[in-house]
């Protein structure tokens, strides 16, 4: 038995080797994998008089125990039968163990018990269980999305909100809510490889999820160690650059081998019909799995290809693409007619509430009102497969204003740009360019071109017509261009400069350049450095008083948010537009408090200032978001290319006259019917309103604070105080720090309690009920038995009794992807009664008993009380004791049967809503699959069926003497 889960109920061993231990818990339907070192595992031995039930749902009084091959035998009522069985669905009462053999608990630790019991209660029925714990700032449609695709059973769909409104954070959320609920348990993240990093560093600093990254040379170097074994199974959370997977045929088995209960990949648009990838996907192992598509640019690359990742996420709904245009054609009108009851309907709320106030009647109006709306959002459009918020539709986003400066460096067109002549620019992943060096690392003197793609020994520059893989066009670290940047920062003393770059090199070489010339608390952040080093220095760069600049290489565009500062400097620029809008989305985010300032130096009459005024002038990216900058490129690249070549002012004028009128087409494209639909059915601010007033609730209980330093306290970890609701860690006794808490360090730690704080500074622990150090904690002392048996005494009630106070918890053992907490979480029922058997739970509160508890007997937390007077009295052990026990059972049973049937009827009410809802849009909006309407069926029969058979286990026990 699981002591840290013991509502799993008996497990079988199904599996041991040299380091794991591997655990069946069969009604559970859940496979757990233990260290043999140190597993928190009891070994179930009854004895003779026990009563213990069999797998036939039959039971026996056991008369003796023998053990042979290593198995327990029970012999009773003329059987003889093995321990395997043993129902796997009873429950222990250990505590009366522990009490009948004068093992006391302190009172406070009795109350540390009950109150993480009734705490843990709470949070399993919490709506935002899963959402509380994420470094983050509350923005509603995040939490919105988030919530209604973790409510959906297997969901499959598409997040596509623009640039800078939060897709990783988005499905980020979703992972998190359907792990801590159980409702997955293993996770596969593809990603393009440039954004390997920023998702490993987002999971774990911001949700505490730590993924494998399985890379070729993780494969080769596992399968040496373990020939036989896939190198895909070992792990439950893995994140994978998407080729590493799909490009290698072996690899790509034995990842679909592994089996995963959700597959998220990041940058989906690039993942073509034709392609590995989309085979990869389309694999029939995946047709059950969720998925989770993320893209910003859902349509850029083809009508076509957005038609086959929503067949991807559901090929049933989605047919033919003439079918699927044909449906588009009426989302326009759909969108009109809902947007203008919509506006009708804030019109006449507005004004019956300036008229009648807050009354009842217009209120439930109202809510009818707004209810019949968003049933037409629910029963028209693909807002089912696909979530696209805008950011005309989200507002609490700043200006940009992009600041050109023309730096004359005497140098010929040629030395500021690689290899990038070329007939075509095909935009994938790998967009970049290489600019190598001659020799003596000087850019070339003449214009003379060689063949090979590298620069020759007498200073050539070579281009074999096909575009390299370093997209970046290069400056030099001019003297004028290092002046120039030291007379900006001079112009701006009060303000925080975050410098991109492509390349390492590069970052090293402009601090050296400052370093010669200014005194300035310059960060740095690049690839060289470890992930603390980079942290620290991210740290630093956000503190009020820390460093004014940093310097970033390109890794710092990759999910680093720099949004306490206002100005960025793009010391090269980027051929490829996302690569550009990334490094303007760590300023350009949604919690930025000024305007975005970007600050472009470029060499005059060269190609940079033909990239530099194509993006200015023409696409207006440095001004505002543009979504169709992907169309506007591939439109524009080849012409582009001709420029570099030849720089001719007329013909780049005539470019960024031609770009802006097909920018502007394509941005009205976009924005028109279908759209628009997406944007009103993927977003619900009322909804949304409550989920955030609910988390920031949860943030603003100084409550838990108190809760989770007591807890920690039991540990031997001590707290003080650093500022608001922040405290510094360390252990008590230095000597015996080898306590497993997740995340606890063993040299202490920072904590904070407070979100602002939290969000700010990324080298502080933000503890919530979401953390794994409040939930391992709570584990741990549930599993170790702690404070499940206690005597004290009671004074100041006026008579003298004897008081048996009982805690129950309520479980029901079922597989843990039906998620029942949402109707039958753990609860805990408190019972009290007297020696006379009566039911005196009113008057020995809970506080009443934390008050009147002898304060001469209590001598700490963890430390037991004075059993002496219980020893003294042999007939309340074996007379008076069993008696309240089976009395105070029996009055907990009164309440966990109404508990029950309560919950009974949530099922049906509940899951009857959903399968009328369900069914009655099925008729209206064939995006409703019939899997969902079936599964809805089935869940609900199987929910009753699990319910019914939930029982209760003494969890604790407090005998105390009233005097």
């Amino acid at each position: 038995m699981s002591e840290m889960e013991p509502e799993l109920g008996l497990g079988i061993v199904t599996e041991v080797d040299k380091r794991v231990l591997s655990l069946l818990f069969k009604t559970s339907q859940c496979l757990r994998q233990y260290s043999v070192f140190n597993a928190p595992l009891k070994r179930i031995r009854f004895s003779p008089s026990d009563r213990i039930h069999l797998t036939n749902k039959t039971s026996l009084t056991v008369d003796s125990v023998s053990e042979q091959n290593q198995l327990y035998y029970y012999h009773g009522d003329g059987r003889v039968i093995c321990e395997t069985e043993l129902s796997d669905t009873m429950v222990f009462n250990t505590p009366l163990d522990r009490l009948n053999a004068g093992i006391s608990d302190s009172s406070q630790l009795f109350d540390l018990r009950y109150e993480a019991l009734v705490a843990r209660h709470r949070y399993l029925t919490s709506d935002v269980m899963g959402f509380t714990g994420a470094r983050i700032d509350l923005i509603p449609h995040q939490f919105y999305i988030a919530q209604e695709v973790a409510s959906r059973h297997t969901p499959r769909v598409m997040l596509a909100d623009e640039t800078g409104l939060g897709k990783t954070i988005e499905a980020s959320l979703i992972l998190n809510r359907m792990l801590l609920s159980d409702q997955i348990h293993r996770v596969l993240i593809l990603v393009p490889h440039s954004l390997v990093h920023q998702w490993f560093v987002e999971l774990y600093r911001r949700f505490h999820l730590t993924f494998r990254i399985i890379d070729e040379d993780y494969c080769d170097s596992f399968e040496k160690k373990e020939p036989l074994i896939n190198p895909f199974v070992e792990d439950q959370l893995v994140l994978c650059h998407i080729n590493d997977v799909v490009l290698n045929r072996k690899r790509a088995q034995q990842c679909i081998d592994a089996g995963w209960d959700m597959v998220v990949v990041d940058e989906a648009h690039h993942v073509d019909e034709n392609s590995p990838a989309y085979s990869f996907l389309a694999d029939p192992s995946f047709s059950d799995t969720a998925l989770l598509l993320i893209t910003a640019t859902p349509e850029q690359l083809g009508i076509e290809r957005h038609f086959a990742h929503l067949k991807l996420i559901d090929p049933v709904r989605y047919t033919t693409l003439e079918n699927y245009l044909k449906e588009s054609r009426d989302y326009a009108k759909i969108a009109e007619s809902i947007e203008e009851r919509i506006k009708n309907y804030n019109q006449k709320k507005n004004c019956d509430c300036s008229k009648n106030g807050d009354n009842i009647s217009d209120q439930s109006i109202h809510a009818h009102k707004l209810q019949e709306i968003n049933k037409l959002l629910d029963c028209y459009g693909p807002g089912r497969a696909v979530f696209r918020n805008t950011r005309a539709s989200i507002k609490g986003f700043p200006q940009r204003k992009g600041f050109l400066y023309p730096i004359d460096e005497t140098c010929r067109v040629d030395e500021f740009y690689g290899n990038i002549l070329s007939e075509t620019f095909p935009l994938s992943e790998t967009l970049m360019f290489n600019n190598t060096l001659s020799v003596d690392n000087t850019l070339p003197v003449n214009n003379t071109l060689s063949v090979d793609n590298t620069l020759s020994v007498d200073n050539t520059l070579s281009v074999d017509n096909t575009l390299s893989v370093d997209g970046i066009l290069q400056s030099r670290i001019t003297e004028q261009r290092i002046q120039w940047l030291i007379d900006l920062i001079k112009k701006n003393p009060e303000e925080k400069f975050l410098l991109i770059c492509h390349h390492p090199e590069n970052v090293l070489e402009i601090f050296e350049a400052l370093q010669q010339k200014i005194t300035l608390d310059v960060a740095l952040f690049h690839e060289r450095m470890t992930l603390i080093q980079r942290d620290r220095n991210a740290a630093w760069f956000s503190h009020k008083k820390g460093a004014r600049l940093m310097i970033c290489s390109e890794i710092g565009s990759e999910g680093r948010n720099f949004q306490f500062a206002s100005h960025l400097i793009m010391f090269d620029l980027p051929l490829n537009p996302e690569l550009i809008e990334q490094r303007i989305g760590r300023l350009d985010r949604i919690g930025q408090k000024g305007n975005i300032m970007i600050h472009l130096p470029y060499a005059g009459n060269t190609a940079q200032e033909v990239l530099v005024r194509w993006y200015n002038e023409g696409t207006g990216i440095f001004e505002h978001y543009n979504s169709g900058i992907l169309s506007v490129y591939e439109k524009f690249s080849s012409r582009l290319c001709d420029l570099f070549a030849d720089f001719l002012p007329d013909a780049l004028e005539n470019l960024i006259k031609d770009t802006k009128v097909f920018s502007k087409k394509v941005m009205e494209t976009l924005t028109k019917g279908k759209d628009k639909l997406l944007e009103l059915n993927s977003f619900n601010p009322d909804a949304a309103k409550e989920l955030i007033d609910t988390v920031h609730a949860l943030d603003e209980d100084t409550c838990f604070d108190m809760f989770a330093l007591k807890l920690f306290g039991y540990f031997g970890i001590q707290a003080e105080d650093t500022m608001k609701r922040s405290y510094r860690l360390h252990f008590t006794d230095p000597d015996n720090i080898d306590i497993p808490i997740p995340v606890l360090k063993k040299n202490g730690m920072e904590i904070t309690f407070d979100r602002k704080i939290a969000v700010s500074r990324d080298d502080i622990e933000f503890i919530t009920w979401d953390h794994p150090m409040v939930s391992g904690s709570m584990d741990m002392l549930f599993g170790s038995g702690a404070g499940n048996s206690c005597v004290a005494e009671v004074e100041g009630y006026g008579e003298f009794a004897i008081i048996l106070e009982a805690i129950h918890v309520i479980e029901c053992i079922a597989p843990v992807s039906l998620n029942l907490n949402r109707f039958l979480p753990s609860i805990p029922v408190r019972t009290v009664v007297s020696h006379e058997m009566k039911d005196v739970n009113r008057v020995f509160t809970t506080e009443f008993i934390k008050k009147h508890t002898c304060k001469d007997k209590v001598i700490g937390i963890g430390i037991g009380n004075d059993t002496t007077w219980i020893n003294a009295f042999p007939e309340i052990k074996e007379t008076l004791l069993p008696k309240m026990v089976e009395t105070s059972r029996e009055h907990a049973m009164k309440k966990a049967s109404e508990i029950i049937k309560n919950a009974k009827q949530s099922v049906i009410e509940r899951m009857g809503a959903e399968m009328a809802r369900l069914k009655e849009l099925k008729m209206k909006n064939p995006a409703i699959r019939d899997d969902e309407i079936i599964w809805t069926e089935k869940e609900k029969d199987r929910y009753l069926e699990y319910i019914a058979k939930a029982s209760i286990r003494l969890d604790s026990l407090r005998l105390l003497k009233v005097q």
